[in-house]
């Protein structure tokens, strides 16, 4: 009962971010499912929810996918994301662990401290870079959002451009993500009882993020997330 309580209330409000601010879904929960899970296993419950946030903004806002800046980006990350998902499905959990870890300490130091001091390149090589980084980070710890978030942040025109060139990048590579781990791992029972309250929470959360979507700044949903991730970084390096 605890854990599918745990499981419900951090997909529902998971799911709100990402549909808000157009990413945080994977760093809520890898914030804090692998606290009573495994990594790998927090990764294939992910799958249950992201599938479907992805999808719906996708389709929602197809209309407004800018292809020609994302076309590169995602083929790199897609090479990344088969680099990434092959590096976790070969290392132990307390390892995955600890790198996931480090990498939230340095992702909440960056973005609340250097983000908005330097100026981010819309270079067609800075999306190629940032693609490949999203794709490593997305395949081995279910992160991919930080470094394309930052690209698309200067090389789209609006919001809904923004939105949706994102959610295309993560449909992209999920479905890529989905298919390796079915080919090479096991889905558990746990995964698919637990992946049922994982879908409902998501929808839940897709139906509420949507009505604040054109009402609510993300200021604070954003600064909440960094300090979320600086905690679970901490715990994860040294837990």
């Amino acid at each position: 009962m605890i854990e599918v309580l745990f499981i419900f209330v951090s997909t529902f409000l998971a799911a709100i971010i990402q549909t808000t601010t157009g990413f945080g879904f994977s760093i809520i929960i890898m914030a804090l499912w692998p606290m009573m899970f495994s990594v790998l296993d927090s990764v294939w419950l992910s799958l249950f929810g992201s599938g479907i946030i992805i999808s719906f903004i996708t389709f929602k806002y197809f209309k407004y996918i800018n292809f020609k800046i994302i076309i590169l980006p995602l083929l790199l990350s897609l090479i990344g994301t088969l680099t990434g998902l092959t590096l976790l499905v070969n290392t132990s959990n307390d390892l995955a662990r600890r790198w996931l870890g480090a990498l939230m300490i340095l992702l909440s130091i960056y973005m609340f401290f250097v983000e908005d001091r330097i100026k981010i390149p819309s270079h067609w090589w800075f999306g190629v870079l940032v693609g490949t980084l999203s794709g490593v980070m997305g395949g081995f710890l279910n992160i991919p959002g930080p470094p394309i978030v930052v690209y698309m942040s200067v090389a789209t025109q609006d919001k809904r451009e923004y939105i949706s060139t994102l959610q295309f990048f993560f449909f992209s590579n999920y479905f890529l993500k989905i298919t390796y781990l079915l080919i090479f791992t096991e889905v558990h029972s746990l995964d698919i009882q637990l992946g049922i309250t994982v879908f409902f929470a998501s929808v839940f959360g897709i139906i509420l993020g949507t009505r604040l979507f054109n009402r609510l700044g993300t200021l604070r949903i954003k600064e909440f997330t960094y300090v979320m991730m600086l905690l679970s970084g901490i715990q994860f390096l040294v837990g």
